[in-house]
C-alpha cells in the first residue's frame, strides 16, 4: 500500500482510538476518591491533562479479586494500543511509564512530577490484553486516590509575584525618602 495513504489513516485510526473506550473519565485538579469493580475483560481509564510543574499522586489498592494491571501512559500511547486491541492497528504492545506502572499487581503508589505539558492516561486493566499483564480471574475491586496538583509557579503566577514585590520596595523606598527630608 502506498505509504501516502497508510499515515493518515494511522494518523485517523491513532485520533479517534480514545472512542473505542467508553469508561474513559477525565480528571481535573483536586482530589479524586475512586472506588470501582472492574469485570473481566474490561479496563478503567483516567485522562489526566498535565501543564508543566504539576503533580501527580496515584494510591490505589485492590480491596477484591485480582491481581490487576496499573499503567501510566501518555494519551497518545494509549489510542494506539487500543487500535490494536480493536484490530486496526498492528501494534504488539502498550508503551507505559514503566517506574509509575505495575502488572500483575494489587496495588499501586506514586508520585509524578510532569517536566512537560501532556496528557496521562491512569489504566486499570484487567483485560489480558497486554503481553506481560495479568489475566483475568473474575471482577476486582479497587479504592484509593488520584491526587492533581497544579503547579502555582506559572510565568504568570511569577511575573505577577515580582511586579507585586518591585511595587511594595518602590512604596516603601519612597515612604522612606519623604520621611528622611528635613
Amino acid at each position: 500500500m502506498n505509504p501516502k495513504i497508510i499515515f493518515p489513516i494511522i494518523t485517523l485510526t491513532v485520533l479517534l482510538g480514545g472512542s473505542a473506550c467508553a469508561a474513559m473519565s477525565t480528571l481535573d485538579y483536586g482530589t479524586h476518591e475512586i472506588s470501582i469493580t472492574i469485570q473481566p475483560g474490561q479496563e478503567a481509564t483516567f485522562l489526566i491533562p498535565l501543564e508543566v510543574g504539576d503533580h501527580l499522586r496515584v494510591d490505589l489498592i485492590v480491596t477484591d479479586g485480582g491481581p490487576v494491571d496499573f499503567y501510566l501512559t501518555n494519551l497518545t500511547a494509549y489510542n494506539v494500543y487500543r487500535a490494536s486491541v480493536a484490530g486496526t492497528l498492528n501494534f504488539p504492545s502498550l508503551y507505559y511509564v514503566a517506574d509509575y506502572s505495575r502488572e500483575n499487581g494489587d496495588f499501586i503508589h506514586y508520585s509524578y512530577d510532569s517536566y512537560v505539558a501532556n496528557e496521562l492516561v491512569v489504566l486499570i486493566d484487567n483485560t489480558g490484553n497486554t503481553q506481560n499483564g495479568a489475566a483475568p480471574l473474575g471482577p476486582v475491586s479497587i479504592t484509593g486516590t488520584i491526587v492533581v496538583e497544579q503547579n502555582v509557579w506559572t510565568p504568570v503566577n511569577i511575573t505577577i509575584t515580582l511586579i507585586v514585590v518591585v511595587l511594595i520596595i518602590a512604596f516603601m523606598v519612597g515612604f522612606w525618602f519623604r520621611k528622611k527630608k528635613p
